[in-house]
């Protein structure tokens, strides 16, 4: 998945279960790290079809990461409610050591670099 993005030509996706850690600078790289799960999932489960989802960084009122899609079809109208099913199930469902295997072996400082740039 290919996090260097910015919000231009993505539709940007913001699940409201999400906003508390992207909210918070010193939650930074746990926020990176969650929508990258997240968004990894995602991909599995659009398997077959264009839509593509992304880790992004957006600018409004500050710099903070959230979904990016690209590559939605009509047949993709959905995306925007599976994002926000998806994020509510893995935080609600999924455990601390799922997510942390998940990172193992990751540069989290290098992954939300790639998504927030050079000064983050």
């Amino acid at each position: 998945m290919d996090t260097n993005k910015t919000g231009d030509g993505y539709w940007v996706i913001e699940p409201p279960d999400l906003e508390p850690y992207w909210v918070q600078p010193q939650c930074l790289e746990l926020a990176v790290l969650i929508l990258h799960w997240i968004a990894t999932e995602a991909n599995a489960r659009l398997a077959g079809r264009t839509a593509t989802v992304s880790v992004i960084r957006v600018e409004y009122m500050g710099a903070y990461p959230a979904f990016g899609v690209q590559g939605v079809t009509e047949r993709d109208r959905d995306i925007e409610l599976m994002l926000f099913r998806l994020a509510s199930e893995m935080l609600h469902t999924k455990t601390v050591g799922e997510l942390l295997a998940y990172a193992k072996g990751m540069n989290l400082r290098e992954l939300t670099r790639s998504v927030m740039g050079e000064d983050k």
